[in-house]
């Protein structure tokens, strides 16, 4: 796979403490900052119900071809409440797994000991599965770096599962268009532009979705100022709603 350097700027989010059991000096308290960065790659996509049973997972190993990118830092020196030496790491992820942790609390557990076993293997460690999460958001202040990331390329959009219908709400008729959106999420939300115009629908949040229809139910076209769009979290969806004109 092709890499390039790329600074990472970690944003911080909370902190994970545990205890080294091995190698020596057995019980030192090990700090390690999880923060997030865009330049980090982001999970695999997956629905709700996918997570859900990789979170169910007993055993980190049974995630098969799930994973987590996860960037780790060099190790650096410092000192805990009460002036004793300690260990501290970033682990750097992409902001997607924090908006999976604020829709799936459970899945903060299945990240945690994901990184752990990162940590492990990567420091040649043996970590307490025992830990607690402070009241911080990081360990003293997080570091920028340097990292070999793979090289980022635009993926081609792609046009959205929706369907076109007439409803009633009190009494008034409406065009409804409700498109299937599971990869959507608030950052990518938030850079979206939706154009709602008489007889057409323009939505353009590109990664991942881009769409252009007609609106073939509205002969005479919709009335564009009373449109609304409502992104529906669990159901992933989004539906644009709007009076028909006569």
């Amino acid at each position: 796979m092709a890499t390039e350097p790329r600074l990472i700027k970690p944003l911080p989010w909370f902190v994970i403490k545990t205890r080294l059991l091995d190698p020596a000096p057995n019980g030192s308290k090990i700090f390690l900052n999880v923060c997030t960065e865009d330049a980090i790659p982001a999970p695999p996509e997956a629905t709700d119900d996918t997570l859900g049973r990789i979170i169910a997972a007993e055993n980190v190993k049974d995630l098969e071809n799930y994973f987590i990118p996860i960037v780790l830092s060099d190790l650096r020196d410092e000192k805990d409440k009460a002036g004793s030496p300690c260990k501290v790491c970033d682990c750097v992820v992409h902001p997607s797994v924090r908006e999976i942790t604020e829709r799936l609390p459970d899945y903060r557990t299945l990240l945690i000991a994901i990184i752990l076993d990162q940590a492990d293997s990567y420091y040649n460690w043996n970590l307490s599965r025992e830990i607690t999460i402070p009241n911080m958001q990081s360990k003293g202040k997080l570091k920028e770096r340097t990292a070999q990331l793979p090289l980022q390329t635009e993926p081609i959009p792609e046009t959205p599962r929706y369907r076109q219908e007439l409803v009633s709400i009190s009494g008034e008729e409406l065009v409804s268009i409700v498109l299937s959106v599971p990869k959507l999420n608030k950052t990518i939300l938030s850079r979206s532009a939706l154009d709602v115009e008489s007889k057409r629908i323009i939505l353009d949040c590109r990664p991942p979705y881009t769409l252009d229809i007609v609106l073939d139910m509205a002969p005479k076209g919709i009335n564009v100022d009373k449109a609304t769009a409502k992104w529906l979290v669990q159901q992933q969806q989004l539906v644009i709603q709007a009076p028909l004109l006569k």
